[in-house]
């Protein structure tokens, strides 16, 4: 039990007041390393401990190790192996929602979610099909990824995409650039290609990821869902408020609805995800919303010295709108931040090789120092420079492993077989033959069409003579993987006992199929580490004996995944590696247009204020030590000037120490 007495020991005075604040709408604004998540878990357990029910609270976060690790903080404040509160990602718990209460919005009880991968395919398709029927020149529409890129943003931001795209072209931006069409005279198109996107998902039954939060929006519309959630789950805690957008706005203004139990925890200088459509104005209007609400600071960093604190805090009160931050570092050092301006990419990487050497002979654990770039395009001239060092690296700003393209055909192999009037999983398991593009994908599953989707009938698709022999291979493989799963019976050994159905036939597929494509596909130097992936997925399949249930867990799952980076030093994003933290940090290319990362257009005053924000971020990723560092020569960047950034101008140019 977590009585005063305990709570006073083991928090400081602002933690303690938010942690024991009565029940109430109440916000929390945390600072970088103040111990957001201690307050949150700790409120629980002291509610809770207080009386209230288990049962009662709903936890919305917004990635899965953030849910995993909160739940298992509780578990060890209250002395148990087991919780009954509700809690996980915003996305893991709408679709719960959703799939509970499918009939209400028109879905089947078998919802299938699309994770990024599904849903760019089926936007390609749309896009294929849309100009094929309506006889459009592909060059005259824009590519898939900027379709998608603003479509979610309208989604995220409950904005019309006309509207967004006339708004874009009327501010001068760039929706997208082809130099030999308009693409402002197409609008109708993007129009109509969304429009059969959104027909092609409607009739698989299946939700993209931001459909997730349209849908639970949407279904707490419905008074009958309402009071169920208000009468069960009355006390609803949000993780990162800052990083909400307009649709999670919406949800919890509603989850709260005559409640009025809200604590929302939060840092306004932390709102980093524009782009995904967060808005920093839901946190600094907190009081507005909820007029009656609590506002309870935790000012004590307990992460970085006093100079990283120094320069973090001239960075973001450069920010005119918001509140003055306030922090107090309580650890001291001598060592204040260091600033190396470099002439080329080379002289900086070469730097950084230097100072990790020097870092390690000084005792800094490889696996405690982080370079963290503004954009995952980069950083590569630092890993080559530590490769060659032989220094360990762990780069996180590649391609997430569920994407990875020899990862990525085991899970199309699953979803095939699971649905077979998938057609993107069709079309991306043919294009794997050599002669079959896009095209030839699309006729053939229109064969495959004709015969209602019996799998049989996949034998009679007619193939040229120079595909025929992989591409029947591959047709065995899914014909005995489709025998094995309708006749698969989990009660019976022995092959229950040594393996989940997913396993076999995952082993199926790679033993039959992808690791003669990968041989011919990738060096014999790095297959070694691409069967190791596959490795980990298939120890991955062993704890699911459903397809669904596995697809839908990778479908959520975000984007900071499975990579091992023990002994390693990490180079990652700033935005990937918010929350984490390490005794040394690096943040290179200091330099106007890389970060703050624009064009030659330049940036909106709200631009440039999450710009630094994402400083912010990365400066108190370190504990210990914290190098900064510029480039004045930038390989094919030739509109880049070199300047020293615009953080760094000003009041922050006495917070560090220039080498």
């Amino acid at each position: 039990m977590l009585d005063i007495e305990t709570l006073k020991k083991e928090l400081d005075s602002d933690q303690f007041t938010a942690v024991t604040a009565p029940l109430g709408n109440m916000l929390c604004i945390a600072n970088a390393g103040s111990g957001k998540t201690r307050v949150l878990t700790y409120r629980i357990a002291y509610l809770i401990s207080q009386g209230e029910p288990e049962s009662s609270f709903l936890m919305l976060t917004f990635t899965v190790k953030a849910a995993n690790e909160m739940m298992l903080r509780i578990q060890k404040l209250l002395g148990k192996s087991v919780l009954q509160i509700t809690g996980g990602t915003f996305h893991s718990v709408a679709i719960k929602f959703v799939k509970k209460f499918a009939n209400l919005l028109g879905y089947h009880k078998k919802i299938k979610t699309l994770d990024a991968q599904d849903s760019a395919g089926l936007m390609t398709l749309a896009r294929m099909y849309y100009c094929a029927f309506h006889d459009i020149a592909a060059n005259t529409v824009p590519p898939q990824s900027a379709l998608s890129s603003a479509y979610s943003y309208c989604r995220n931001t409950n904005q019309n995409v006309r509207d967004y795209i006339l708004e874009q072209k009327n501010n001068g931006a760039q929706f997208y650039t082809n130099s030999s069409n308009d693409v402002w005279a197409n609008v109708e198109a993007v129009e109509g290609i969304i429009q059969e996107y959104e027909s092609r998902k409607k009739a698989q039954n299946a939700l993209d990821f931001d459909d997730m939060l349209h849908a639970f929006d949407k279904l707490l519309d419905f008074p009958a869902v309402q009071d169920y959630i208000h009468s069960n789950l009355p006390n609803v805690f949000v993780d990162e408020y800052q990083d909400i957008n307009a649709v999670q706005d919406s949800i919890i203004r509603k989850l709260n609805d005559k409640v009025n139990r809200l604590t929302a925890v939060g840092d306004d200088a932390q709102c980093i995800y524009g782009f995904r459509g967060s808005e920093v104005k839901f946190i600094q209007d907190f009081k507005n919303a909820y007029p009656n609400a609590s506002i309870c600071p935790i000012r004590n960093n307990y992460r970085s010295t006093d100079g990283i604190v120094d320069l973090a805090l001239a960075v973001i009160n450069e920010n005119s709108s918001g509140s003055h931050k306030e922090m107090n570092a309580t650890q001291t050092s001598k060592r204040i931040p260091y600033f190396k301006g470099c002439l080329s990419e080379k002289e900086q990487a070469d730097y950084i090789t230097q100072q990790v050497k020097d870092a390690h002979a000084r005792g800094i654990p490889y696996d405690e120092m982080a370079v963290l770039c503004r954009t995952r395009r980069l950083p590569h001239p630092i890993e080559v420079s530590l490769t060659n060092a032989k220094i360990p690296v762990c780069m996180e700003c590649g391609i997430p492993f569920y994407e990875r393209a020899h990862v990525r055909p085991v899970l199309n192999f699953l979803k095939f077989l699971d649905n077979h009037q998938d057609e993107v999983a069709f079309w991306k398991l043919a294009e794997m033959t050599a002669g079959i593009g896009p095209k030839k994908a699309r006729d053939m599953f229109k064969q495959f069409e004709a015969h209602n989707f019996d799998i049989q009938t996949l034998s009679a698709i007619k193939i040229s003579k120079k595909s025929s022999g992989s591409f029947r291979l591959l047709i065995e493989t899914i014909l005995q993987g489709d025998k094995i799963l309708h006749s698969y019976d989990p009660s019976s050994p022995p092959a229950a006992s040594k393996q989940s159905l997913l396993q076999i036939l995952a082993n199926l597929f790679c033993d039959q199929w992808l690791y003669c494509w990968m041989k011919n596909e990738f060096e014999k130097g790095d297959l070694k580490n691409r069967r190791a992936d596959i490795k980990t997925l298939l120890d991955a399949l062993s704890e699911f004996n459903d397809i669904d249930d596995f697809l839908e867990t990778v479908a959520l799952a975000d984007d900071k995944t499975e990579i091992s980076s023990k002994g390693k030093v990490k180079i990652t994003t700033i935005h990937r590696a918010k929350g984490l933290e390490w005794d040394k940090v690096f943040v290179p290319y200091l330099n106007d247009q890389l970060l703050p990362f624009y064009s030659v257009s330049g940036l909106t005053e709200k631009q440039l204020e999450e710009e630094r924000r994402l400083c912010y971020v990365a400066v108190t990723r370190a504990r210990k030590e914290l190098d900064l560092s510029s480039v004045a020569k930038l390989d094919n960047k030739p509109y880049f000037k070199g300047n020293l950034s615009t953080f760094m101008i000003g009041a922050a140019s006495n917070k560090y120490v220039t080498l």
